[in-house]
């Protein structure tokens, strides 16, 4: 791989494109694990979440694993949120305590995590 060989400016520049250009769900998934390790791009929590937010927004328009991409993508909303102070893609902050709450409530242990980070650092 281009990665593998070293040229990873060429191979950002590939999977940005098939991200970006062709709505490519496992591109933009891969450029959020890039962006989380610092892999072929300065190192950027925030930046990975929207990627990876993208991703799963994508593979539920496409009808590809809904349910489980959607408690995933509040998943993502969730740690956009931390990362901004609540300025995140989720503009309905209770709205996704209210998800995250049911997702715990059903045995969802990252949900739960999330949920206790996201209440903590509101101050509840």
């Amino acid at each position: 791989t281009l990665m593998a060989r070293g040229e990873e400016a060429e191979a950002v520049k590939w999977m940005r494109w098939a991200a970006e250009e062709k709505g490519y769900a496992r591109a933009m998934a891969l450029l959020g694990e890039w962006y989380m390790a610092g892999k072929g791009v300065p190192q950027d929590k925030l930046e990975a979440y929207k990627w990876i937010r993208r991703a799963y927004e994508t593979s539920i328009e496409q009808g590809i694993d809904v349910e489980a991409n959607k408690a995933m993508l509040v998943k993502a909303d969730a740690k956009i949120s931390l990362l901004t102070g609540g300025a995140g893609p989720s503009v309905d902050g209770d709205g996704l305590m209210v998800e995250l709450r049911r997702l715990a409530e059903a045995g969802d242990a990252k949900a739960g995590c999330l949920l206790g980070q996201t209440l903590m650092a509101r101050g509840e």
